[in-house]
């Protein structure tokens, strides 16, 4: 005689199904994760961010929860040129049924170096022996990465 089981469908780990920016970006105002499964309880003010965030240099900004599947990090101001960040996982964050953030959890970013916006005088111009030129950057820029590119 067969006995039949009932087995409950296993829990699949929680897992980030979708995460932007990645690479480089000019312009960065807001990191989005996208998850597979509700990760947080709907409506939850309280609900803790399952990403920590790091950026060189400092950036400031908040995080919140647009549904129970998506997660924001929105910057006081656009990350200026020659910032990278990171993010990890938030050590210990699970989802409602308990399950940990598992796959790939942890993205890289940045901004890029600063360019060159425009040149005083500009295209056509004469240009005497001795010019001088103004430079725009699109951030700031060093004397020492000046020199050397």
């Amino acid at each position: 005689m067969l006995m039949g089981l009932c087995l409950a469908p296993a829990a699949m780990a929680l897992e980030i199904t979708q995460f932007s920016p990645q690479g480089e970006i000019a312009k960065i105002a807001q990191v989005s994760a996208q998850f597979d499964q509700p990760a947080v309880p709907l409506g939850d003010p309280q609900a803790t961010a399952p990403l920590k965030l790091q950026c060189q240099p400092t950036a400031k900004g908040s995080g919140r929860w647009l549904s129970d599947r998506q997660w924001v990090f929105d910057f006081e101001t656009p990350l200026p040129a020659g910032t990278r960040c990171t993010t990890v996982a938030t050590p210990g964050f699970r989802s409602p049924q308990g399950q940990p953030l598992t796959g790939r959890t942890a993205y890289a970013f940045g901004t890029g170096g600063p360019v060159v916006l425009r040149t005083w005088p500009g295209d056509g111009a004469t240009i005497n022996e001795d010019q001088h030129f103004v430079v725009r950057f699109a951030g700031q820029v060093t004397r020492s990465s000046l020199l050397a590119n």
